[in-house]
């Protein structure tokens, strides 16, 4: 499901991390995302290793785990990655793919140039990590 330019500018714009940004920069960042499907039992993320993009669920089903624990089941319209490069730590949780998933993804740079351009997207950025961290750690 190859996706069109201003179906990914609206898609980026409902996600919390970039709904201040300007139609400008929506497109910049839709040209910068590449798109990816995958198969159920694919690993997207592992937990340990360093982060180097940022991913969006466009349809489909992955699966968040810390250590052996489920920790969330998320769907089109989720996203994961954020937590690694923002805070340049090593990636918190490994993630896998539960039903055929089409993803766009971004660079790890582009996706930090992005957030940490617009000082209320760093404010959002930083509560929803805050939030994550609260409810993969319990």
């Amino acid at each position: 499901m190859l996706l069109r330019a201003d179906t990914k500018v609206e898609l980026i714009r409902g996600l919390p991390l970039f709904e201040l940004c300007s139609k400008r920069d929506l497109r910049r960042i839709a040209a910068l995302a590449d798109e990816r499907r995958l198969e159920p039992g694919t690993e997207l993320i592992r937990e340990g290793e360093p982060g180097t993009e940022f991913y969006v669920v466009v349809e489909g089903e992955i699966e968040v785990r810390r250590g052996t624990r489920r920790v969330a089941r998320l769907g089109a319209g989720s996203f994961v990655g954020e937590i690694a490069l923002l805070r340049d730590v090593p990636r918190t949780a490994t993630v896998r793919v539960v039903a055929d998933a089409t993803f766009w993804t971004l660079d790890g740079g582009h996706f930090v140039d992005a957030v940490v351009g617009h000082s209320r997207s760093q404010s959002t950025a930083d509560s929803l990590i805050a939030s994550r961290g609260m409810a993969f750690s319990a």
